[in-house]
C-alpha cells in the first residue's frame, strides 16, 4: 500500500549542489493571520536529484497546460509570479 500526501502549496524550493529541495505546505488550522485567515505551514519536504525535479516539473507544466485547455483552470493576465493563499470555505475551516 503506497502512502498518499495532501499538500494546499509549495513554499521554498531550494538549490544545494544537485539536490533541490521543495517545501510542501499545507493550512495551519489553529494559526491564523490578523484577518482570521488560516496560515501556512511546513509539512514535508520532497527531495529530488535535479534531473528528476526538472522531469517533475515538465510533467506540472504539461498538466496545468491540460487542464488551462480543458476550461478547469484560468490564469489571470495580471497575476504575479508568487503564491497567495485564499480559503474557499468558511473562516477555519480546513479543506
Amino acid at each position: 500500500m503506497s502512502e498518499e500526501i495532501f499538500t494546499d502549496a509549495i513554499g521554498e524550493i531550494t538549490v544545494t549542489g544537485s539536490v533541490v529541495r521543495v517545501d510542501l505546505l499545507t493550512m495551519a488550522v489553529s494559526d491564523k493571520d490578523e484577518q482570521g485567515r488560516l496560515k501556512p505551514q511546513f509539512k514535508q519536504r520532497l527531495i529530488f536529484p535535479i534531473e528528476g525535479f526538472a522531469h517533475a516539473a515538465e510533467a506540472m507544466l504539461q498538466m496545468r497546460n491540460q487542464l488551462e485547455q480543458r476550461g478547469i483552470l484560468t490564469r489571470k493576465a495580471d497575476t504575479a509570479p508568487q503564491m497567495s493563499f485564499t480559503e474557499s470555505g468558511p473562516t477555519g475551516q480546513p479543506n
